[in-house]
């Protein structure tokens, strides 16, 4: 059996840039394929000649460059990019198709081929309608996002769930971690939506701890932490946190991390990121989140009084512990699961 693992058109890829959870789950899944010993190879827009790397596996580019640009913003839906991957996938001719919910099945389920579409998009939005064209399955990455999308029994016939995989190079873990609390994410979600308005507050009532956010992206909200920098010693702001060394490095280092969100998370990659390393994570009750995290893997708290006290708690965690808990989300379950279903469920 081939597989195609079809790229949005959205973002860079291969390699992966930014820190859009959708193209950083490809590529785990692509480690993980790898490491399976699976035949497949990858679909891509256009790469930049001066970035390109070296995979162990086949990654095909199609003569379009992301639309994350003005283009993007214009209205540009990425149809010549459709176009093309439908045209290679037609000569390529793979038995399995892994697609992305950004790009609708109604463009490619004319394909000889299964479809297995992933839906990455937080819990309640739909991006398109769940149809039966017979050769297409749709996979959601939590139960919080398929209960909150599925609406018909026809629907959940067609869909299943499976948990977001990670690859193995990510498993790095840290017994002996820096004394800091750590805050990461895409600083266009704004001051409250993931929970940056709660990390600050934090960090102002725990004056004798150390706090550490990374993100980027909105010019007016960075200089915002940059002044909460000055005015709080226990505070640093690290800007873009490059992926590689320094990204394993913050997440490795941190005494716990802190994920208390409010825009219906379907899969948190982050949690997931501070879990292989070791580190516990501080959730609440938004979407998937706790499906992340276990007894061992961390706390969930709702209540703003008892953050403090959570965040404390969370010093004596066992990160060994935590460390084993979260082999649950190894990428191997994940490319398991989505090969079963390939088999039973068309």
């Amino acid at each position: 059996m081939q597989i195609a693992v079809v790229c949005p058109h959205l973002l860079p890829a291969f390699p992966h840039l930014g820190v859009g959870g959708t193209e950083y789950r490809l590529e785990n899944l692509a480690h993980g394929l790898q490491a399976a010993g699976l035949d497949f190879f990858v679909v891509c827009p256009r790469r930049d000649p001066e970035l390109v790397r070296e995979y162990p596996f086949p990654v095909l580019e199609v003569d379009c460059w992301p639309t994350r640009t003005a283009s993007l913003q214009a209205g540009a839906d990425g149809g010549d990019y459709h176009r093309r991957v439908l045209e290679l996938l037609a000569c390529e001719r793979p038995d399995l198709v892994f697609l992305q919910a950004s790009e609708d099945p109604a463009r490619f389920h004319t394909l000889a081929a299964r479809i297995i579409v992933t839906d990455n998009c937080p819990c309640g939005k739909r991006r398109f309608e769940i149809r039966d064209y017979g050769n297409v399955r749709y996979r959601f990455v939590s139960e919080a996002q398929r209960r909150s999308l599925v609406e018909s029994a026809e629907e959940e016939r067609l869909s299943f769930m499976v948990h977001t995989g990670m690859a193995a190079r990510e498993y790095q873990l840290e017994t002996e971690p820096g004394d800091y609390y750590l805050w990461v994410a895409n600083l266009n979600w704004g001051f409250e939506k993931k929970g940056l308005d709660v990390f600050l507050g934090l960090a102002e009532q725990l004056s004798e701890k150390s706090f550490v956010a990374y993100g980027s992206g909105n010019a007016e909200l960075e200089e915002s932490l940059r002044l909460f920098e000055r005015s709080h010693a226990n505070f640093e702001f690290g800007g873009q946190l490059a992926r590689g060394c320094q990204h394993t490095a913050a997440f490795r280092g941190a005494r716990a991390f802190v994920h208390v969100t409010r825009v219906g998370e379907a899969f948190g990659r982050t949690v997931l990121e501070a879990l292989t390393k070791g580190t516990p994570v501080l959730g609440n009750s938004d979407g998937g989140t706790p499906e992340q995290i276990d007894a061992d893997g961390g706390i969930i708290c709702d209540t703003r009084d008892a953050l403090a006290a959570s965040l404390e708690a969370l010093g004596g965690f066992d990160r060994r512990r935590v460390f084993a808990s979260a082999q649950r989300f190894h990428v191997r379950h994940e490319i398991e699961a989505l090969i079963r279903a390939a088999g039973e469920l068309f």
